[in-house]
Formats: C-alpha cells, sequence, structure tokens
C-alpha cells in the first residue's frame, strides 16, 4: 500500500520526485555511517527528531530541535568510553534528513528503519522522545517486534513545553505497556512534584544549553535602533509593526525569521529590543538578556515561575499591546533604565540557565538522580 502511495504522488507532485531523489542519497549516507558503529553493541540511547521539511529537505530551526541536538552530544560525552552509543534519529514516518545545517553541531541524524535491522543484540534501550510524537508513537509503535525483543527499554518523554503534552491517558497507555518511563522537562516552572503526581512517573529538570557566557554582549551604547519579533505570530507582528514604525521612525523592525543560529545571535546582540510573542521564558527572551539587550514577553504562566511575575518587561495579555509597547520602549530607551532593567533580569535567568548545572542534569538523570523520582 506505501508503494502505491508513493507511485501516485510521483505522478501528481513534482516535489515528491525531489524528496524521493534527495532521501536516496541520504540513504546511502546513513548506511554508510552505521556501519561505521559496532553492530553487536548492547546499549544503545536515541534521541528521535522532527524530520526535514518535505519541499526543501531541510530542517526546521528551532529551539526545541537544538536543545535535543545538545542533549545528545552531553549524552554522548558523557558515555565516552562506555559501551554505550548515542544516536540521533528522525521520528517514524519523518521525511528523512542526514546533516543539519542551520546551526553549528556534529550530528549525523539516521532513521528507525535503519537502525532497527542493524543492532540485533540491544539488551538496554533508552528512548529520548519529544513530547509532541508520544501519542503517535504510543498509538503506532508500542508493539514493534524490535523493541519487544529487547530486555531493558526506558522511554524518557523530553518535555520541552508542557503546552505540546499528550493527553493524560496517552501517559496511562504508555506506562502500562513500558515498564520504565520517566520525564525530562526544559522549564522548572512544570518540574515540581505537583506533576510528578499527575503524571504518574519520575520528573527531572534538564534546563536548555543556554548559558550567559555562550552570547556575543553588547553594551546600551553599542545597541542598534532595531526591534527584533519572534515568527510566533505573523498577523500580530505585522499589526505591531505597522503601528510602531509610524511612532518611532528612527528604529528598524524585523521578524527573526529564515537565518542561521549564528546569524540569530548577531542579530539579537545588535537590537535594542527584542519582543517575544511565544512562549514568553523562550530563547527570544533569555538569549536576548544575556546579549545585553531588553525584550519583552507575554506573562505565560506555564513557563515563568514566581520570581519573573513581578518584572515590567512582561505583559498580562494581548489587550491594548500596541500603547503598551510603546511605552515600554519609550522608557527603556533611557540608558541608565535600560541597564538596569537587563542586569535585573540577566541575574534572574542566571539562576535558572547555566551550561555546568545543565550537564550535571543530565548526569544525574542517566545515574537515575531524578529531581522528583
Amino acid at each position: 500500500m506505501r508503494f502505491l502511495f508513493i507511485f501516485f504522488r510521483l505522478l501528481k507532485y513534482k516535489a515528491e520526485w525531489n524528496k524521493q531523489y534527495r532521501e536516496c542519497k541520504i540513504r546511502r549516507q546513513q548506511l554508510i555511517a552505521i556501519n561505521d558503529i559496532d553492530h553487536t553493541i548492547e546499549e544503545l540511547i536515541i534521541f528521535f527528531i522532527p524530520g526535514a521539511d518535505y519541499f526543501t529537505g531541510k530542517e526546521n530551526i528551532s529551539g526545541g530541535l537544538m536543545s535535543i541536538i545538545s542533549l545528545a552530544h552531553e549524552s554522548s560525552e558523557i558515555h565516552k568510553g562506555t559501551a554505550t552509543f548515542v544516536i540521533c534519529s528522525t521520528f517514524y514516518n519523518e521525511n528523512l534528513i542526514y546533516e543539519l545545517k542551520t546551526f553549528q553541531n556534529n550530528a549525523k541524524i539516521l532513521n528507525p528503519i535503519v537502525i532497527e535491522s542493524y543492532f540485533k543484540n540491544i539488551k538496554k534501550l533508552i528512548l529520548h522522545i519529544p513530547e509532541f510524537f508520544v501519542e503517535n508513537f504510543v498509538k503506532n509503535h508500542l508493539n514493534k517486534f524490535w523493541l519487544n525483543s529487547i530486555n531493558r527499554v526506558h522511554v524518557n518523554i523530553l518535555n520541552q513545553n508542557i503546552q505540546l503534552m499528550p493527553p493524560g491517558d496517552v501517559i496511562d497507555r504508555l506506562r502500562n505497556s513500558i515498564p520504565y518511563i520517566t520525564m525530562t522537562t526544559a522549564h522548572r516552572k512544570y518540574c515540581t512534584d505537583f506533576y510528578r503526581i499527575n503524571y504518574g512517573v519520575p520528573l527531572h529538570l534538564f534546563s536548555t544549553f543556554v548559558s550567559p557566557e555562550l552570547y556575543f554582549y553588547r553594551t546600551s551604547i553599542q545597541k542598534e535602533k532595531l526591534i527584533l519579533f519572534s515568527p510566533d505570530n505573523n498577523s500580530l507582528n505585522l499589526q505591531l509593526i505597522g503601528f510602531l514604525s509610524k511612532k518611532l521612525p528612527n528604529y528598524q523592525f524585523q521578524v527573526i525569521e529564515n537565518i542561521s543560529y549564528d546569524t540569530y545571535k548577531d542579530l539579537i546582540s545588535r537590537a535594542m529590543f527584542v519582543i517575544t510573542l511565544g512562549e514568553g521564558l523562550d530563547g527570544y527572551f533569555v538569549e536576548t538578556y544575556f546579549s545585553g539587550g531588553v525584550a519583552f514577553a507575554i506573562k505565560n504562566l506555564n513557563f515563568f515561575d514566581e520570581k519573573y511575575l513581578e518584572l515590567p518587561c512582561l505583559f498580562d495579555n494581548y489587550g491594548k499591546l500596541e500603547d503598551l509597547l510603546l511605552n515600554l520602549i519609550e522608557k527603556y530607551e533611557d540608558t541608565a533604565e535600560y541597564n538596569q532593567l537587563n542586569v535585573r533580569v540577566s541575574q534572574l535567568l542566571s539562576k535558572d540557565y547555566s551550561y555546568q548545572t545543565y550537564q550535571n542534569n543530565l548526569r544525574k538523570f542517566y545515574n537515575q538522580e531524578y529531581t522528583y523520582a
């Protein structure tokens, strides 16, 4: 049936020809790469990532993707010299990809079919599955022969965004089918005893690779008259840019999209202000402050914990947002006010975002020293 489906798409869509041609090359690359790994290994860790864009064949860069690749890299470092091997893989039936090119990394991406056919002696397997793939995994892949042939399968749910978590009954079914389930979080706000009890699995804080020393710091004097917007809400971005450009003619405005991560880091270091309309406590917010800037964000209670809630750079909702942002920008054009806010927020963020702490959290996970066991 799948062959007929592909044949039909080849007849109808030019993009399908491009995809099949592209993936023939990728399959060859993946086979060469996996043959460099000892096929008799008995312990394997797999990090699942989204597949390539159907039309371009490239990854869709996101903080979540970069976080998973960082976790895989750090896991490889932790297990270097041991019997455990770490692999990155696209999720089942996702478009194939072999290399990620929008940010610096050394990952070679395989796919589940290649992995399952190659490793026949696995006795211990850890699957790190992003939250948005969990329901698919539970519905379609729990009874795979390869998984059932392995003595100890450990599924870790990568809860990077609690708003994307599947319903509780999906977690229940997963827990009832696979004895060893854990959940790790990217944010401290939803790594609590409440969620440990609610989900019924051990819960552990990973945090992310974000850390002050990783960014290009520029002082307020070095900043440009540039206001950036996260790409989360295009219609609202257009509305705000239309309004603010009339009120602030000396500024340039730009939505952050279709650029590499290195270009992005340089861009936010030069920008005077960044407005993020997504999660709130996201990379656009955190990385801006670590780059010496000022960011404004929605006060999303799913991500910000109590110590952030009184910050003047957070707004409660989208009501009267145009005037609110204009007033905030005009207030923080004052150098003293600007620097004071940057220092205040950066100090708070530094308590939650430390590369060393992130690495230690990952080691604790593999030692089964969970935040909430």
